[in-house]
């Protein structure tokens, strides 16, 4: 007889489900990673037309995963509307913008690019968070207006000190604009993807360190207080923890900041 936990799952997961998501997640994948190796630079401004398109193609789909996610959970009918949620919010932005993204592959590989001289106007680190950056916007002049396009983080490095680029550029039949290469030696492109790298690594230094001190503090408990029982603390205790840790490692670093800028640095 078989275990509660050896019995077969009440609702497994249909061979064609399985087929779907492979689909759809390597369509996501496969957008982004041919982005990158094919599009060196992009605008990708949506339009109203292709969200309503992505909805109404992906409603349904939306509708599958919660009336699925309700039936094998054994949750309440209402629990559909979180499923749902869910499924919409997930569906919708990995479609729409993988959708943005195909448009603008087709269009690079389907239509004509003209090499052009641009004159650089600006160029700069689009942040989302405090560890690093999302991307890079360039500024050029485009036909005498400027012309933001979306750039991947080591162009900062690749074009910082640039004045103009040679580019070939092209139009996407949604109207945005792509950039499928640019006129520098592979030599440059490999230094940016250097300076890149150092400039993460430094950025994400500390995760190794902590890493490193975890191990230490688990080892010398295991050597030292063999039989010290750790403390059983509630979840809301172990937060009040956490972020006090937070705010006073921040503001040891910030005094320090602080005595540096007033003291050493002036000297």
């Amino acid at each position: 007889m078989q275990s509660p936990s050896q019995a077969p799952s009440k609702n497994p997961i249909k061979p064609y489900e399985t087929i779907i998501a492979v689909v759809y997640v390597g369509w996501v994948i496969g957008a982004y990673l041919l982005g990158l190796v094919f599009l060196n630079m992009y605008t990708s401004e949506g339009s109203a037309a292709l969200a309503w398109w992505v909805c109404g193609i992906l409603f349904p789909a939306a509708v599958y995963i919660a009336l699925r996610g309700v039936y094998s959970s054994g949750s309440k009918w209402y629990g559909f509307f979180g499923y749902f949620l869910g499924a919409c919010m997930a569906l919708f932005m990995t479609g729409y913008y993988t959708s943005v993204k195909t448009e603008l592959l087709v269009s690079a590989l389907l239509k004509p690019t003209t090499a052009e001289t641009l004159k650089i106007k600006d160029i700069e680190k689009i942040v989302y968070r405090k560890s690093g950056w999302d991307r890079t916007d360039v500024t050029f002049i485009y036909h005498g207006q400027p012309l933001t396009l979306e750039a991947s983080r080591t162009a900062y490095f690749l074009l910082q000190h640039k004045k103009q680029l040679g580019v070939k550029i092209g139009r996407s039949y949604s109207g945005n604009y792509f950039v499928t290469d640019i006129d520098l030696p592979q030599s440059e492109r490999w230094t940016a993807r250097w300076l890149y790298l150092k400039d993460w690594g430094w950025r994400y230094l500390w995760v190794p360190i902590v890493i490193v001190a975890l191990i230490g503090l688990i080892s010398i408990r295991v050597k030292f207080f063999p039989n010290v029982k750790p403390i059983k603390w509630s979840w809301q205790k172990t937060l009040l923890v956490i972020m006090g840790s937070i705010v006073g490692v921040v503001m040891l670093l910030y005094v320090g900041l602080v005595i540096y800028v007033k003291f050493i640095y002036k000297a």
